[in-house]
């Protein structure tokens, strides 16, 4: 029965939902994982799983040449041709804005372990240590730049890691054996940074939750890949540097499946930050957003994606263009999906916090 299972896995979103909503708690993104590395021990892979697997690299080197890759992106005949012979449906555009020269820009310090060393004590309490990730730091760096923006805003130190694969697509394509190399080497990475007792934030929730998921289950990373914070986590625990900001707008969210399914208490921990900080921020409760990484990226999808996102998402999100600066979305691939099928992109909740900071410091 493999080939039957095989089909019934690919129906599988990774939403991650069946380990917190279902009462049995069973890990299906997980056993679909090990199903699928048993499932091509015999069974050749299609190039597709390896290039989907390996976007953390392709999207590496592709930000060393945006245009060029864009001008793949872009063209409709190899679009086709791409769809045709790969099965892949609506590439996602690299930024053309590089986040390195944007750091570069703005003189961040440069992240070496001696000169974090070498921070006195004062010093390492007000610093906080940006992981990177794929997605923001190669499609969305103005994302990167508006976080580094709001923490150093707040008063903080800010530095930024050098950008090392997660691996996360790895283990959704079910490559375990060389999702546990990386994760060994990140998690012998993290252990250096552990006695700096300067806090690991990451910005993409997916991300920073393989960190605490499957790394500790697969690569035993447990009290070392698992100390970097969601975001919001982070900000709670340091709530003396929000400042109060006197505004009557009121924000609305829409979270991450994974994020809500791994982290029950992270969107009312958005919610307890903006309130912190005198801003109504409202939760609308949803389902997946229908990508679900490289789900809705494979064409075979395309119209499950789609439907998906129509059953849920665009129901609550807003017709009027002047109310689309108030709808903030915290996963990459859910705002790809609200650009994709709605024509707009919306603001992560940094931005919104970032937006109205700016407005008080005016």
């Amino acid at each position: 029965y493999s080939h039957q299972v095989y089909d019934a896995m690919q129906g599988c979103l990774s939403c991650k939902a069946c380990v917190s909503q279902c009462p049995v708690q069973i890990d299906i993104p997980a056993l679909k994982s090990q199903f699928l590395h048993s499932y091509h021990s015999r069974y050749l892979r299609s190039l597709r799983d390896y290039l989907t697997a390996s976007i953390e690299t392709i999207s590496y080197w592709q930000a060393q040449f945006p245009s060029l890759a864009n001008t793949i992106t872009k063209n409709r005949i190899l679009q086709e041709g791409i769809n045709q012979i790969l099965g892949i449906v609506d590439l996602p555009e690299i930024s053309g804005n590089s986040l390195k020269k944007e750091l570069s820009k703005k003189k961040v310090p440069k992240f070496t372990l001696e000169r974090l060393s070498n921070l006195t004590e004062l010093e390492r309490k007000n610093s906080v240590i940006l992981i990177q990730d794929a997605f923001t730091s190669f499609y969305e760096p103005n994302l990167v730049i508006d976080t580094y923006n709001f923490l150093s805003e707040l008063g903080y130190n800010v530095y930024i890691a050098p950008f090392f694969i997660n691996g996360k697509p790895l283990h959704m394509k079910g490559f375990l054996g060389q999702f546990k190399e990386i994760a060994q080497k990140n998690i012998s990475y993290l252990q250096q940074l552990a006695p700096l007792d300067i806090p690991l934030v990451g910005i993409e929730p997916s991300i920073v939750l393989t960190y605490r998921n499957e790394y500790v289950k697969i690569a035993g990373g447990k009290g070392i890949s698992d100390r970097v914070k969601l975001i919001q986590e982070f900000l709670l625990e340091q709530g003396e540097f929000l400042p109060q900001i006197p505004t009557k707008n009121v924000y609305y969210l829409l979270g991450h499946c994974n994020e809500k399914s791994l982290s029950v208490k992270s969107q009312k921990q958005w919610q307890e930050v903006f309130k912190k900080m005198g801003i109504s921020l409202n939760l609308i409760s949803t389902g997946c957003c229908g990508m679900a990484g490289i789900y809705g990226h494979e064409s075979e999808h395309y119209q499950y994606s789609q439907e998906i996102y129509q059953s849920s998402w665009q129901k609550h999100l807003p017709t009027n263009p002047e109310d689309r600066q108030y709808f903030l979305v915290t996963g990459y691939s859910c705002r790809s999906q609200v650009k994709r099928f709605s024509g707009w992109l919306p603001s992560h909740p940094i931005q919104g916090l970032l937006a109205n900071l700016e407005l008080l410091s005016q």
